[in-house]
């Protein structure tokens, strides 16, 4: 009877480290596996998983975009995985991802963050956020490679400094730095799904020929103490997939390349439970961070009503919320333009429905801008309305200004002066 494939994600599997590791999974003939990898280039990634030898019938390798210095991409990565895996497992999460650049340059997309810890934690850590559940559902194990670099962190305190963006630290500060962030929030993970996932941080060594390097001009070789080959590092990492015999205390989850359980001593800085959650956000910190609400500016036509309390005023548009309504009264009748301010949020979707909320407020259904929509938006009302010369037959019964109407008794004492003729 053949074996029933297992599933990895994966990410930072188009090079290096994680592509010989996938790469042994797949040469391999014993067990089938589904690989699904995230790359930011798709295509490189799938010329040279093609070009490899390995049994069709057995295993699969499905390659989706994944740019992890933005995490609006790891959104719709994490969505294309789950609706490819369908109601399979996911056996192993492999979480190997990671750059040395420095913090010399702004941070991506709006961090305030540098962008190594970005790529090498916090989307990494969003991706996790993401596919949770399933996770859960799967008793996964989930995989971070790690680093022995994490043991030149001997003072936590300079995290912050370090990690924001353009902070000048250079790439092997930063590199450690990110390693260490890492591995505390691998410590978070194995809290948090005690009992329902397994979860390992492994080193595969010291490994020269990655490329791992190029961001920041390090020379490694191969005559440097402890160095290995990549094939051997890349099975350090898959002895994470199977190892069992896991210490009796639960904090001590660093595997080394030597094939050893680091103890707590030697990753005591890593288990200081309120340094691990501070650095763990939570999905909706994250998303905040990038500014994931989308927001457009309307320029709207009123009601010749100039009741504040005006009772046909809904929350459509954030009306009751906004200082120009307050200001000016009355509801809107229509929108004249209906623009995005600012960067696509995760939510953001294009809204084909003839019966949407803008269309019902006047804007052409055909209209390219009228499409855009996101669950989580919010509206800017321009301060520069229109109004028209003539108030509605619901608003001539509830909001007459002359006397004022009897749900608004400060409407004479709001009314705009200069809209009063």
């Amino acid at each position: 009877m053949a074996a029933i494939a297992k599933t990895v994600i994966a990410t930072g599997a188009s090079s290096g480290l994680g592509f010989e590791a996938i790469k042994q999974l797949l040469l391999q003939q014993t067990q089938p596996y589904k690989v699904i990898l995230g790359a930011r280039n798709t295509k490189s990634t799938i010329a040279a998983f093609d070009a490899l030898a390995y049994g069709r019938s057995g295993h699969a390798v499905t390659v989706l975009p994944l740019e992890l210095s933005d995490v609006r991409t790891v959104k719709s990565f994490s969505q294309q995985a789950l609706e490819k895996i369908g109601g399979d497992k996911i056996d192993y999460l492999l979480l190997n991802a990671a750059i040395t650049n420095g913090a010399e340059k702004p941070g991506p997309k709006g961090w305030r963050w540098c962008e190594s810890v970005v790529v090498n934690h916090f989307s990494q850590h969003y991706l996790t956020h993401l596919l949770r559940e399933k996770l859960v559902e799967s008793k996964s194990r989930i995989v971070f490679v790690s680093s022995g670099a994490i043991r030149r962190i001997t003072d936590p305190s300079v995290l912050d400094d370090m990690l924001k963006s353009a902070s000048g630290a250079d790439g092997m500060n930063v590199y450690c730095a990110t390693k260490f962030v890492q591995l505390l929030n691998a410590h978070w993970w194995r809290r948090q799904l005690a009992g329902q996932c397994d979860v390992v941080a492994v080193s595969p060594g010291l490994i020269p020929n990655t490329g791992l390097s190029r961001g920041n001009g390090l020379q490694l070789s191969m005559d440097m103490p402890d160095a290995k080959p990549i094939e051997t590092g890349a099975q350090s990492i898959l002895a994470a997939f199977t190892r069992s015999d896991f210490p009796s205390d639960p904090d001590q989850i660093f595997l080394t390349s030597w094939g050893d359980w680091w103890g707590k001593d030697i990753i005591e800085q890593s288990l200081d439970k309120n340094l691990q959650d501070k650095w763990s956000w939570s999905k909706e910190e994250i998303e905040k961070e990038v500014d994931t609400m989308c927001k457009f500016r309307i320029t709207v036509t009123l009601c010749a009503c100039q009741d504040p309390a005006c009772k046909r005023k809904t929350d459509a548009f954030g009306q009751l919320d906004s200082e120009v309504m307050q200001k000016h009264g009355g509801h809107i009748l229509w929108i004249s333009t209906y623009l995005r301010e600012g960067p696509l949020c995760l939510d953001y979707f294009t809204n084909e429905d003839p019966n949407r909320l803008v269309v019902r407020h006047g804007m052409d259904r055909n209209n390219g801008n009228s499409k855009q929509d996101c669950k989580n938006r919010t509206f800017i009302i321009d301060p520069n309305i229109k109004r028209c010369f003539i108030m509605c037959d619901p608003c001539k019964d509830l909001c007459d200004l002359l006397p004022p109407s009897l749900g608004s008794p400060k409407s004479q004492e709001f009314r705009p002066v200069n809209e009063s003729k």
